[in-house]
């Protein structure tokens, strides 16, 4: 596999994850000043996936959590009948869980963790399901080179609900919104040009991202103004479709107009 990108190791964060290998440091943006309040954010959405994940020779992860992010090689991962990634390498969600936005296919597997024991090495922390703390995934595998030409079209995306993680503090109602969003993809001899616009919105609140990356291997992720301290930013790599299809895949954070800022991941099925 050609070696990544990013190689530092992951941050201790508020989330308490141990180093994973392959992934990048985020900027800390922790919401620990929050106050907890009642929410229905418990309940498992219905799973949209189609099949379980079938994982490659060559495969990564993103994850991310209220001020941590990794971007990693996949090693091993524990996925539910339905569809809800609960391992990813070393980071495991256990006990009384809760996995919400669980899509996917054989090509990728997408979900919000919302609830339950967070366990990375001998560092634990806990979802409680009830504050905004959360952590998003997508698992994808590498494509096995990239096309040297072509334009391709994107459909509009899959996402989890984005969890606001910093800012102008919100109600309990809000600590998760929607988003919605377009990508364009084109390959040359240099590599692949991506680019991505997203609009969140949350409790009456609306706030847009926008980015064009150039991806110049199958394992390579550029992480543009993601772990900044920009308002709003998104990471971006590709993964396998299957049949000809390109996944991009896309971790961002938003800063809404009510200054509150959401973070989420989204993935884009591409074809020619």
């Amino acid at each position: 596999m050609k070696k990544r990108l990013l190689l530092s190791v992951m941050l201790a964060s508020s989330f308490g994850i141990a180093g994973c290998g392959g992934g990048h440091d985020a900027p800390s943006n922790s919401a620990g000043d929050q106050t907890a309040q009642t929410n229905t954010d418990t309940t498992p959405t219905p799973t949209a996936a189609t099949a379980p994940f079938a994982k490659a020779q060559a495969a990564r992860y993103i994850w991310i959590g209220n001020g941590a992010s990794v971007v990693g090689t996949l090693a091993s991962l524990s996925q539910t009948a339905s569809g809800a990634v609960t391992v990813i390498n070393n980071i495991s969600l256990t006990g009384e869980v809760a996995v919400n936005d669980v899509y996917g296919d054989t090509f990728f597997a997408m979900g919000r963790w919302a609830k339950g024991t967070v366990t990375s090495g001998d560092k634990t922390s806990v979802l409680d399901g009830v504050s905004n703390a959360a952590a998003h995934y997508v698992l994808v595998n590498d494509l096995a080179m990239l096309p040297t030409s072509g334009s391709y079209h994107c459909d509009s995306g899959k996402y989890t609900a984005p969890t606001y993680i910093a800012g102008s503090k919100v109600p309990s109602s809000a600590y998760a919104g929607a988003s919605t969003g377009s990508a364009t993809l084109a390959f040359d001899t240099t590599g692949a040009t991506a680019a991505i616009s997203l609009q969140t919105s949350a409790g009456g609140s609306a706030g847009a991202a926008n980015s064009t990356a150039t991806i110049k291997s199958p394992s390579a992720t550029s992480v543009g103004s993601f772990i900044s301290s920009q308002p709003a930013g998104i990471e971006i790599t590709l993964g396998d479709g299957g049949d000809g299809k390109v996944l991009i895949v896309a971790a961002y954070k938003t800063t809404l107009n009510n200054g509150a800022q959401y973070q989420g991941v989204g993935v884009f099925n591409c074809s020619m």
